[in-house]
């Protein structure tokens, strides 16, 4: 049996076609892996810091009606220190850059910056809570003066110190009042991204191969947010806050309420 000749100059392109075209899926896969798995964990991220939120909206809910209180206290006398530890969950923006490739800019990252914001300013404000609500403690034992009522108290720290702890009152219970879908809707957005970024890959575009062909799939892959929380931690199941601090809330809901309205007008 003779052997062509063309065997000799074709069959050396054709195995090198194959092994170029096998090192490109081996690479599209490989890449494919990475960018889901940090496209995971940047969800993760801010899943955790929405239970991070969650835990301190429970935590200030349950302290402003502890059993200690009548209820009709000065809003001043609603803080007091907070020994919880929030995680470091930093997001990194560099573990998703993909999704800036070819220019794009997905409305996304709006979203999760304002979360970013919402959550660095949560700690912050919760931790000048802490120093100022131990500096007044410090101040009345100091005097002696524990346990001799609320006017007393207010004496001893004076005005300027009641304003402050009266301001991170109302600063507190108005971010646990509107702050959590600032957390979903940085959560729900990333997820659209990804999700579409999904859908416009090779592996996605021969789904049947990779049983991948249907939306339904691509969820499963990504990391999911229950609508609602464990029982206790959702914001129609905690206590009310007593009724001077809601006003309060409810004053600066309806005026940004109100600004946002001419703003469109």
């Amino acid at each position: 049996m003779t052997t062509s000749p063309w065997t000799y100059v074709i069959g050396p392109f054709v195995g090198a076609f194959l092994a170029f075209g096998l090192a490109r899926m081996y690479d599209a896969n490989r890449r494919f892996n990475e960018r889901l798995a940090a496209g995971n964990l940047a969800l993760l991220t801010l899943k955790n810091q929405f239970n991070d939120f969650t835990l301190f909206r429970l935590g200030f809910a349950e302290d402003c009606r502890r059993i200690t209180l009548t209820g009709d206290e000065p809003i001043w006398t609603l803080v007091r220190p907070n020994f919880m530890r929030y995680g470091d969950y930093e997001f990194d923006y560099k573990e998703v850059a993909f999704l800036f490739e070819s220019g794009a800019h997905p409305p996304a990252f709006d979203d999760i910056e304002l979360a970013q914001m919402a959550h660095h300013d949560l700690i912050k404000m919760d931790e000048h809570r802490t120093a100022t609500a131990r500096e007044t403690q410090r101040l009345v034992a100091k005097e002696g003066k524990v346990g001799e009522g609320l006017d007393v108290a207010e004496k001893i720290i004076g005005k300027a110190m009641v304003a402050e702890l009266e301001m991170l009152a109302s600063g507190l219970a108005l971010r646990a009042a509107d702050n959590e879908q600032v957390y979903l809707k940085a959560f729900r957005s990333l997820r659209s991204a990804l999700r579409e970024h999904i859908m416009q890959t090779w592996r996605y575009r021969v789904g049947y191969l990779w049983r991948m062909r249907h939306d339904a799939t691509v969820e499963d892959m990504l990391v999911q947010l229950r609508l609602r929380l464990e029982l206790g931690f959702n914001s129609d199941e905690l206590p009310p806050f007593p009724e001077k601090l809601q006003a309060t809330v409810n004053e600066t809901l309806a005026a940004r309420k109100a600004y946002k309205a001419r703003a469109k007008g």
